[in-house]
């Protein structure tokens, strides 16, 4: 596979990742995201989350209505069999009726 098409996939992959979030889709979340994934963020301040974490977050996270999420300047790097990818995210939307966004460097 060409750097370029590994950056197609890896685009895909995001989408595919934001939709399933926002569908609260715990099945695909669960294919899509690495046994190993570590995340935090400003809401888990003072640990790592792992993938059981991420899942559950998102699925308590209520009903997702209208707004956006993107992954912009995305930045892909191959080394063999490894790929590093490093965006800015942005998403802005209504959960539960309350006001959520931000832009976060991933």
């Amino acid at each position: 596979m060409t750097d370029s098409q590994v950056e197609k996939e890896i685009d895909r992959v995001e989408q595919e990742l934001i939709d399933a979030a926002r569908r609260q889709d715990a099945a695909a979340l669960d294919r899509i995201v690495a046994d190993d994934f570590l995340i935090t963020s400003d809401t888990m301040a003072d640990k790592l989350g792992d993938k059981k974490l991420y899942i559950a977050e998102c699925l308590a996270s209520g009903t997702i209505e209208g707004g956006s999420a993107s992954y912009d300047k995305v930045k892909v790097r191959v080394y063999g069999n490894t790929a590093i990818v490093n965006s800015i995210f942005k998403y802005q939307v209504t959960i539960a009726g309350e006001e959520h966004g931000g832009v976060f460097l991933s």
